[in-house]
Parts: C-alpha cells; sequence; structure tokens
C-alpha cells in the first residue's frame, strides 16, 4: 500500500505541474505516502516566493504555521469524494509579515484544505496589512483579521466557494473585498474607517452584524432569530432574502439608519432543497458525521420567491452570480458544498494484480478526474 500512495501523490503532482510557473513541492506527514516535506511548516521556510505546494490529505494534523511570503497552498479536499477520503487538516494559518517587514503573505492562495483558524495580520510598524488573498473551496473555523485598531486597509480578498463557521475582524477597515457564494454562520466585519467590499451570493445562517461599507447583494440570510442582523454602518442592501426561524423582521430591517435597502424580501422563507437547523451544523460534517441522508442542500425550490430575483437575473443565494458554487457532488451527498480543488485528483486506484514475482510489473488501474 505504501507504493500505491506514493504513486498516487506523484501522479497528482505530474496532472497538475502544467498549470503552475513556480516551483511545486509536495507535502505529507503520512509515512505511508511521502513527500518531499513532511511538515509544512518546514516546506513553507524552504519554498520561494510564488512557489506552490501540494499538501496530501492523510487524516493527520498538520499543525500550525506562519506565511511571510506568497505561497499558492493546494490541499486534497476539506471533505474529499474518493476512494481515500483523507482530508488536509491545518490547526492554524497566520498571514503576517518578517521581523523586518522585508516579505509579507500578501499574494496567497489556498484551497481544498480543512483550517480551525486563518488569521491575517500587519506589519510591525503598522504601514501595510496584508492583502491580494484567494481562499477558495475551504471549510474554515474561523477567519480573523487584526490590526491591531489602526485604519490601515486589508485591500483585495477573494473568498468563495467556502464553508465558514465565522468571518470577523478587530476594528478593521476591509477594502475592494469580495464574499461569495459561501455558506457561512456569522459576519462580523470592518466597523474602522471607510472602506468598500462586495457581499454576495452567500447564505448566512446565525448573524451580519457590526459591518461596515458593504454592498450587500443577492444574499440569503436564514437565521434563528430576528435580532441577529443588526448595527451595520453605511451597507446598501439590494435584492436579499431575509428569514428568521424566531420572530419577525421590521419591513424596514435593512433601511435604517446609515444603511440603505431596496428590493429585498422580507420575512418569506427562501424554500431550500433541504434545510433544518436543528440537525448537524453543516461545519460540522466530516466522512461520517451526519450518519445518513438527507444532507443539506441550498438549492432553492421552484416556489422559492429567491428563483431568478437575483440582480442579475439568477438565483438569490449560493446558486447564482456569476460563479455559482461548484457542487463536490450532483447527488444528495454530504460532499455536496465541499468541492475538490480545482487540479487533476485520482479519485480511484484498482490493483489488478494481486502477487508480482521477482522482476514482475504492477498493474494499477487509476481513475482520475478534474472538477469545474
Amino acid at each position: 500500500m505504501k507504493t500505491i500512495n506514493y504513486i498516487y501523490l506523484i501522479l497528482i503532482g505530474l496532472l497538475a505541474s502544467n498549470q503552475v510557473i513556480a516551483k511545486v513541492i509536495t507535502v505529507s506527514n503520512n509515512p505511508n505516502s511521502p513527500g518531499q516535506y513532511s511538515s509544512l511548516q518546514t516546506a513553507i521556510d524552504a519554498a520561494l516566493a510564488k512557489d506552490t505546494l501540494y499538501v496530501a490529505g492523510s487524516g493527520l494534523d498538520y499543525g500550525n504555521i506562519t506565511i511571510t511570503k506568497p505561497l499558492i497552498i493546494i490541499g486534497a479536499g476539506a471533505i474529499p469524494n474518493k476512494n481515500l477520503p483523507l482530508e488536509t487538516y491545518i490547526s492554524s494559518i497566520n498571514y503576517g509579515y518578517t521581523s523586518n517587514n522585508a516579505s509579507s503573505g500578501s499574494g496567497s492562495r489556498l484551497t481544498g484544505c480543512a483550517i480551525t483558524n486563518i488569521t491575517f495580520g500587519t506589519s510591525s510598524t503598522y504601514s501595510n496589512a496584508i492583502s491580494n488573498i484567494v481562499l477558495s473551496r475551504n471549510k474554515i473555523t474561523n477567519i480573523y483579521w487584526n490590526n491591531g485598531g489602526q485604519t490601515i486597509p486589508y485591500n483585495n480578498y477573494l473568498i468563495e466557494n467556502n464553508v465558514i463557521t465565522s468571518i470577523s475582524g478587530n476594528s478593521i477597515r476591509f477594502n475592494n473585498g469580495i464574499i461569495k457564494n459561501n455558506i457561512i454562520n456569522a459576519v462580523s466585519l470592518g466597523v474602522h474607517g471607510a472602506g468598500y467590499w462586495l457581499f454576495s451570493n452567500n447564505v448566512v445562517l446565525a448573524s451580519f452584524s457590526s459591518n461596515r461599507s458593504a454592498t450587500v447583494t443577492n444574499n440569503i440570510f436564514y437565521v434563528a432569530y430576528a435580532a441577529s442582523i443588526a448595527d451595520n454602518l453605511y451597507c446598501t442592501f439590494t435584492n436579499n432574502i431575509l428569514y428568521a426561524i424566531e420572530g419577525t423582521f421590521d419591513d424596514n430591517a435593512f433601511n435604517t439608519g446609515t444603511n440603505s435597502g431596496t428590493g429585498n424580501i422580507i420575512n418569506v422563507d427562501p424554500n431550500f432543497g433541504h434545510y433544518d437547523s436543528f440537525e448537524t451544523a453543516i461545519w460540522s460534517y466530516s466522512q461520517s458525521t451526519p450518519e445518513s441522508a438527507p444532507y443539506v442542500d441550498f438549492n432553492l425550490l421552484d416556489s422559492s420567491p429567491g428563483k431568478k430575483y437575483g440582480t442579475d437575473g439568477t438565483d438569490v443565494g449560493l446558486h447564482g452570480g456569476s460563479t455559482p458554487f461548484v457542487e463536490g457532488s450532483p447527488a444528495d451527498s454530504r460532499y455536496r458544498y465541499f468541492p475538490l480543488p480545482q487540479i487533476p485528483q485520482v479519485l480511484d486506484v484498482t490493483i489488478n494484480n494481486t502477487s508480482i514475482p521477482l522482476g514482475g510489473n504492477l498493474e494499477v488501474q487509476l481513475k482520475a478526474s478534474k472538477q469545474q
């Protein structure tokens, strides 16, 4: 089995090597499936700016890492839908600066990982903040921006197709960010200074509060209590659906104080394919939890008020917009909202000969695919 896993890792690197310009580094902390490095932090330290790190799924924690140079990190998936369903799990990622501020994690990309905490920092002189970041197709517990209350902006973020429990910041200024087509529990981002950011085609399942200077469009807020949408400033709300399981919203819930709103649908059930807030939360999904179907389905029924109601004529919520959520499985499955990263992946390995004579050949049949 050790030989087969090693072949698997090599093939992943070869299949994807034509898509990158800089050096490719393989990382695996699974002793039965070795990479060039077993420690992710050691591989990061050895990498050069713009290198790509392929981090194998192993079921083992890659620990806490710090990134102070622009890198591309590609995991095997948060809940990979294949015959070796091993996730790439990282406890925490800190995107920061070197001690002399000569280099930072700005310009990095992260996809296909399960992460507990992601933190974005600033330079020690508070003259710059981590910027130009892409997060896609991850399962993330917490994303946190911390600049010590300074007014320097975090610029140019693209956060899409993730399952996220919490997005928050410490009195930050968030500017030119795009957060779209994600499943998010709670959002509290940007209450220090003016900025501009787009929040579009997300499904929010708990709260949206203390946000500032956001364009909020084509989202579905399906929350437990009506008090969970509050304290937002200078936001523009357009063509969103707002619904509380308990309590009702005022008809002007999105159009108060410094906020403005138009075309929003208030106190109307969005009619998802299947969602029960009292079932296991989607950010708790694993290869074994929940035990069986039906699984969460945020596709809208034909009876939904959000069908073709978006400002662009597509559905409100995850499956609308210019880049709809790419589902990890077309069937009713735990993999639906955990798509694989956009690289060729070996999905299945079959051994055709169970015994090999001395000098013989191992016959291995591989099934590979690349998700959209």
